[in-house]
This record gives structure tokens, sequence and C-alpha cells, in this order.
């Protein structure tokens, strides 16, 4: 979608808020349908897609989708909710423990987002907040771009202070201003992107160095478990031979903790989770440690947690990294069998 078009809707959500205050005001299933979903609609999220937007995820209203994973939740409230220091707290809450790196709270009206591994208060997680009714469009678009699916889809969401064009084979960016006509005959919304996105922020400068020396250490030490390409986000996945399981390593420079993971989803996520279960004291003394079983209605995790660790201590990454891939190896031989023999039904 052009720029000109999203600052078109966003200046149509205000006039709504401002016609139909009354009709909107407490009623928060009126509010998602008239004020939510078609901004996230004109950001890139279809809310009709199961695939890109989840409804009802677990204690979220809405989960935001990449590559079968949960980037970011949302909690919405009716428009002329307070959006109470309670809702905040709560929704970080959840997202730490879900190992979920975003989150959303908004009544239609009022938008915050927060960085839910950033350290400090949720006032120092915040990324960025506006409001419909009181905002400028053009300002409202530079702070929503957060939210832009080609953005928030990466893991790692830049800001924008001016929208900028990246034409195919281009050298160099290109700056345009919000209210500037651009053509959108020839690109797709992949090419439109804020203009830090190729700089880091030093949180995920530190997360795409910390998985790159990982995968260094795996390297040397001539482990077979696949390692795909590193990223600047608290993350990284490893298959396991199935679709709908993947093996996983997390890392929270806030929670000065790591963790290994077997990630279980899919249409039959629940169902294979459960029968996993069935053999929890088996897998547990298997791989010689209790684990965290998570479940959820589309994510199931089994966890287990580090907890004496700092990100930011690079002399001390290479006990880290060990302990992961040790850890890893032990869960790709404990998982891998039982992933491959499990059947719906058995």
């Amino acid at each position: 979608m052009a720029l000109n078009d999203l600052k078109e809707v966003i200046e149509n959500l205000q006039g709504m808020i401002t016609t139909h205050q009354d009709y909107l005001s407490g009623k928060e299933r009126r509010t998602r349908q008239v004020l939510i979903d078609p901004l996230l609609k004109a950001f890139g999220w279809d809310v009709s897609d199961p695939g890109a937007v989840y409804l009802e995820f677990n204690h979220m209203d809405y989960a935001l989708m990449s590559d079968d994973k949960p980037v970011a939740v949302i909690e919405s409230k009716p428009l002329g909710n307070a959006l109470e220091t309670k809702v905040r707290t709560q929704a970080i809450a959840y997202a730490i423990d879900n190992n979920i790196p975003y989150i959303v709270v908004t009544n239609g009206d009022r938008w915050e987002m927060y960085e839910v591994l950033k350290p400090g208060t949720p006032e120092d997680k915040k990324l960025m907040e506006f409001q419909l009714s009181k905002d400028l469009s053009q300002d409202t678009v530079l702070q929503a771009l957060r939210i832009w699916k080609p953005n928030l889809a990466t893991g790692s969401p830049e800001e924008a202070m001016q929208p900028v064009l990246v034409p195919p084979d281009a050298g160099a960016i290109k700056d345009t201003s919000v209210d500037t006509p651009v053509d959108d005959s020839a690109r797709s919304d992949a090419d439109t992107i804020p203009p830090a996105y190729d700089g880091l922020s030093s949180i995920k400068q530190l997360y795409l160095e910390y998985w790159t020396a990982l995968k260094s250490s795996f390297a040397q030490r001539n482990i077979t478990i696949k390692f795909r390409k590193p990223g600047p986000q608290p993350y990284m996945g490893f298959a396991v031979g199935r679709t709908g399981f993947e093996m996983q390593t997390w890392a929270s420079e806030s929670n000065r903790r790591i963790n290994v993971c077997l990630s279980v989803s899919g249409p039959h996520g629940r169902f294979h989770f459960q029968r996993l279960q069935q053999h929890k004291e088996e897998i547990e003394r298997q791989i010689g440690a209790e684990l965290d079983w998570a479940e959820n209605p589309k994510f199931n995790y089994i966890r287990l947690f580090r907890r004496d660790t700092n990100l930011e201590d690079r002399q001390d990454w290479n006990r880290q990294h060990q302990w992961l891939y040790e850890q890893l190896e032990i869960f790709y031989r404990v998982f891998a069998p039982l992933v491959k023999d499990l059947k719906v039904g058995n």
C-alpha cells in the first residue's frame, strides 16, 4: 500500500472516532471492527487470515504471525478505555512468559508498542505511541510504521523518521516525504522501508553478534544440527525434521537468561504436545532436568532455562554457548525420534 493510501486510511479512522464516538465507546467488539482491524489491514496484517493474524491467542486478542511464530501480540480495549498501567504490565508479563518480543496495547484511538526484552520499566520499553484523534495523520504514519508487516515481520522493527523508497538494483536510498506522491506500480510493499532499516539498535546488534558467535562455535565443534542464518532477534530456530516442530534458542538481555526449547505448533500441535507430555517423566529423565511445559492455543513450548547469564558480558559467551549447544544436542537426541513417531490418533 502506498504511503498516501495509509495516510488516507488514518484520516478516515480519525473521522470515525469523531463521528461515531458514542457508538464505539465502551464496546470492544465494535472498536475492533471499526478501528483496530482496518488499521492492521492497512499495514499488511490480514485479520481474516489466521496464518497472518491469529485471533484470541491465549490471553491476547491478536497475535501477528511470521513464519508460524507470533512476532507481536495485541491487547485491545474498547474506545474510551484509559489503558491503565495494569493492562501494559500484564501484557508485557504474558509476552515474556511466551517468548514474544513485542506487544501492542490499544483502545482503537491510542496505540502503544513495547519491546518486551528491553530492560527497565514499561516506559523504558516503549517503542512508539500515537493517538489517532489528536495526532496529525502524517505523524501517525511515521509512528505506526513500527507495526507495518514487512518491518515487524523481521523481528526487529525500526523506527521511521520519514518513509523511503529503495528502487530495484539501486545503490543508494532515496528519501521521499509523506506527502510526496510515490509511483507504486513497479514495486512491492517490501521495497518501502524506514531510513534506519539498514542499521541496528544496540540490542539488535548484540543479538546478531551473539548468534553469529554461537554459529561459529557450532562450526568449531562439528555439530550436525543445521544452523540457520543468524539474525538480530532474541531467538534462533533449528529444524527437527518435521513440520510443526522446531528447536529454538532464546536469549533475554533484560531477564539475564537463555533457554533451549522445542516449539510444537500446527493443526495438531496441541494433540502432539499432550502426547509428548504423557512421557514427561521419561523425557525429563533423559534430558537430566525438569522442563517448563507451556501449553498455548497454537504454540506449545517445552523449555529449559539457564538464568545466570549476561549477554553483554562477551567474555562469558563461550560458557553460555557451550550450555546452549550441549542442551540442543540433548534435545535433538531425545525429541527427534519421538517427534518422528508421533501420529494423530496414536
